[in-house]
């Protein structure tokens, strides 16, 4: 965990630098990512992983400078197909890499990565009881909070002075924190139960979109 935060601020004082830098690239992107997600946890309640696959929208800002060092800062909201149910992961990246190869008109930057991701899925089961010989629903809610680590490939081709389209694929792993919260209504009561436990997540986000170069 020390390491990890060792690194968020290494990437702010990276991307502190890069936009102190008179002489910069700019670029403002919009994308359609298509998740892949691999989440595991283990709790009192469970112990399961799933894996699921999506789509959302992702916002970037992405910096480079005369000397091809690069930062990044991202928003991604997915919302992702689970094994048993659906979620909704959110996720804030940021990053610093270098400018591999580029023209007048086209980039390629390898960087790497730490990020925040919030992970919720739920789902609706329902249950039979032969003591009481009555059914109810039972509503299972999983938040998952992980800090996470990888690396981000992005090439963009620009038409004209400002916009471009671009490819992009984040990779990354990372390990927080999952919420396990069980609530059901029974004999006009309602009843509910919550546990924290360990989770790990592995990802993948390929990206397309447009952008716009300042």
């Amino acid at each position: 965990m020390k390491k990890l935060f060792c690194a968020v601020l290494l990437s702010f004082a990276l991307c502190a630098s890069v936009f102190a830098e008179k002489s910069k690239i700019l670029s403002v992107g919009f994308a359609v990512p298509f998740a892949d997600t691999t989440a595991e946890w283990e709790n009192d309640f469970a112990d399961d992983h799933e894996k699921g696959r999506g789509f959302g929208l992702n916002f970037s800002l992405r910096a480079v400078n005369e000397k091809r060092i690069s930062v990044l800062f991202e928003f991604d909201a997915d919302y992702i197909k689970l094994d048993d149910m659906d979620g909704l992961d959110i996720a804030f990246w940021f990053g610093a890499g270098v400018n591999l190869a580029s023209s007048d008109s086209w980039k390629l930057i390898l960087s790497g990565v730490v990020g925040l991701g919030l992970l919720s899925r739920d789902e609706t089961n329902t249950v039979y009881d032969s003591s009481l010989e009555k059914t109810y629903d039972v509503d299972n809610v999983i938040s998952f909070t992980n800090f996470m680590i990888g690396a981000d490939l992005y090439f963009c081709k620009r038409f004209g002075t400002s916009f471009g389209i671009f490819a992009q694929c984040t990779a990354g792993v990372g390990a927080g924190t999952a919420i396990n919260e069980i609530s059901w209504k029974l004999s006009h009561v309602t009843h509910s139960e919550s546990v924290d436990g360990d989770s790990e997540i592995f990802i993948i986000r390929p990206k397309i979109g447009l952008c716009w170069n300042y």
